[in-house]
């Protein structure tokens, strides 16, 4: 079976690098690994690297406390010592990192949780175990803020129906809370709020009134009743779909050949994908 023209994980990095704008600073964050890292750091960072190289050459990135990485030099290990000494165009101290959110000095924050509801509310604290117990998870990290204060917020997630659920059962980080207004009424004003989900069956927004989650695209070949089948609640649904737009033939060459090379950023597929790759 011949390889396919791309993968998912580039689809992904193609369609946010196309929502990243000229002198913007999308914030990245440092921890995680496997899956999560892909989604949180690598997909984040390659597609800010992409957009420097095409659309917008004068988006910048920030990682914890570094600006502008120099993305030609990769780091092999993702530990805090060996990001922090990363080449890069500035170096903040640790004590003003978070203020650059409360300040409203980020305009994209990346984020993921181990649940998502039909509202953008983000849980990586705690949940309810089958047996009524809490269970603890890695906690806070810089969640809060993120979805606080940004100018807007992107959440990256594959589709599962234990991760997009109805209501979370701890708010760690904000998004439209309630929805409608309820946001605002709650006394947030600083940040955008939580603007795109990327997933790796469809893309998301959220509805102007209602702020509820709804489909903006759907990838090729993926029907509506799929990604309703894999979420625990029904987002909202247009009439009319697009297509997720997939990366050119340029677009591909780029990640592969000069921004992720070693695969040090997409080394983890959807699960997904990597069982069909293994049963063709």
């Amino acid at each position: 079976m011949s390889a396919p023209a791309y993968t998912i994980n580039e689809l992904m990095v193609a369609e946010l690098s196309r929502h990243f704008r000229n002198d913007e600073i999308g914030f990245v964050g440092v921890g995680t690994s496997g899956r999560a890292f892909s989604l949180v750091v690598g997909i984040p960072l390659a597609a800010g690297r992409l957009a420097q190289l095409t659309t917008a050459p004068r988006f910048d990135l920030q990682i914890g406390p570094i600006i502008g990485p120099e993305m030609q030099e990769l780091p092999e290990r993702w530990n805090d010592s060996t990001v922090y000494s990363w080449a890069a165009s500035g170096l903040i101290d640790g004590a003003d990192n978070l203020d650059m959110f409360a300040k409203g000095r980020v305009d994209v924050g990346f984020v993921s949780g181990a649940q998502i509801d039909q509202y953008g509310n983000l849980n990586v604290t705690w949940i309810k175990g089958k047996d009524g117990r809490r269970i603890r998870l890695i906690g806070c990290l810089a969640l809060p803020e993120h979805q606080a204060c940004a100018g807007r917020s992107v959440i990256l997630a594959d589709l599962h129906p234990r991760v997009f659920v109805s209501e979370v059962d701890y708010i760690t980080g904000v998004g439209w809370l309630k929805g409608g207004r309820s946001r605002e009424e709650a006394g947030i004003h600083i940040g955008g709020g939580p603007q795109l989900v990327v997933t790796d069956k469809a893309i998301f927004d959220f509805a102007p009134e209602s702020r509820r989650m709804r489909i903006k695209s759907l990838h090729p070949g993926v029907t509506v009743d799929e990604v309703v089948g894999l979420m625990g609640f029904r987002p909202e649904v247009p009439e009319k779909i697009p297509v997720t737009a997939p990366p050119s033939a340029g677009e591909v060459d780029l990640i592969r050949n000069t921004i992720d090379p070693r695969r040090l950023l997409l080394a983890h597929e959807p699960e997904t994908a990597a069982k069909k790759r293994s049963a063709g």
